[in-house]
């Protein structure tokens, strides 16, 4: 039976509804009882091999070519609901982390031994726990064969369907490879610059952690000083004094501006960006939406910004949290062009 090696692959692919309708239309009875993951064993041994490779051919195939479409979508940033954050080939195994409105999934994947047909891989969705192949698989497969010097057509034909490698064209997956650590001082790179907004423009920051929740307060103060005995009955104006007769006022403000730089950082990788519209050339534009709890529309053409929120309306310099998730995604794709991009908005 043509693909009956990956019958199961394809079949726990399926939607509970598709599988349902399967057993409806070859009129197999008893099959409402049954969770997804326990349908596809029973339409395997329900059917006949040849009902079963039609099914596959067909209906099948159709499924397969929905899913690449969605990681194509996902891995060109054209996805909303999710995206492909970071790529790293540590000792011959690949892992992805996607990033979705409110999950977060990793794949793994590493070259085939000669006798298998497929890579080695795992994922955390649910699809690819039930047993089927997922969206996932597809972009770690091209991830891998990119990475790796390998052709696409190298996946099982059953699997991989006609036309879809025309769809990963725009795809570079080098380009989700974290570069090395850097440092907050030098600001030669653009996260460094993006530090240093906040480094720089911090306010009055005593007054800031004067309004501080306690809680919050109390956690900093700890992390910052390990051997004081702070006490959870203490005020904020005696955890504050405190740590400033032990670390001095100039110390003790950098360090907090550096503890809300984290927090507004960590803040905006949980924005989903999605990238309407962007040009390098003649003049830097974006145009994008940010999803979190709420959504926001930013358009930036050079060193102007259209957005409208309290922080972009309060904070000096103009600078929020949405837009460092906007220049975090730009990074991502573009790490030279948006330096010389913050570079401007620095001077400007």
């Amino acid at each position: 039976m043509l693909g009956s090696e990956f019958s199961e692959l394809i079949l726990h692919a399926f939607s509970l509804d598709d599988l349902k309708d399967l057993c409806r239309e070859h009129s197999l009875k008893g099959f409402s009882r049954f969770k997804k993951a326990e349908l596809v064993p029973f339409l395997k041994t329900s059917l006949t091999e040849e009902e079963l490779g039609k099914i596959l051919s067909t209906r099948g195939q159709q499924v397969l070519e929905t899913t690449v479409d969605l990681a194509a979508a996902i891995a060109t940033g054209k996805e909303i609901r999710e995206k492909l954050r970071e790529v790293t080939d540590s000792e011959g195994v690949i892992t992805l982390d996607f990033k979705g409105l409110q999950w977060t999934q990793t794949t793994t994947i590493k070259d085939p031994s000669p006798e298998d047909a497929l890579p080695a891989w795992t994922c955390t969705c649910r699809t690819a726990q039930d047993g089927g192949i997922c969206a996932h698989f597809y972009i770690a497969a091209v991830t891998l064969n990119q990475l790796h010097g390998k052709p696409n057509k190298s996946l099982p034909r059953m699997l991989w369907p006609s036309g879809s490698e025309k769809k990963f064209t725009n795809f570079q997956a080098n380009t989700f490879i974290p570069t090395s650590g850097t440092g907050v001082t030098s600001f030669t790179t653009p996260e460094e610059i993006l530090r240093g907004f906040f480094l720089e423009y911090g306010g009055n920051d005593t007054a800031a952690m004067e309004r501080r929740v306690k809680d919050e307060l109390l956690a900093f103060a700890k992390t910052i000083a390990p051997d004081i005995a702070f006490d959870s009955k203490w005020t904020k104006a005696r955890i504050i004094s405190t740590l400033v007769t032990k670390l001095g006022a100039p110390d003790l403000e950098t360090q907090f501006r550096k503890n809300r730089q984290d927090q507004k950082f960590a803040q905006a990788e949980d924005y989903l960006v999605d990238i309407k519209d962007l040009q390098w050339e003649p003049v830097e534009m974006v145009v994008a939406n940010l999803q979190r709890m709420e959504s926001h529309n930013i358009t930036i053409e050079g060193t102007k910004v259209k957005h409208d929120c309290d922080g972009w309306r309060n904070i000096r310099p103009k600078f929020c949290t949405h837009l460092l998730a906007l220049y975090l995604e730009l990074i991502r794709r573009d790490p030279g062009r948006t330096l010389q991009w913050l570079k401007k908005l620095a001077k400007s």
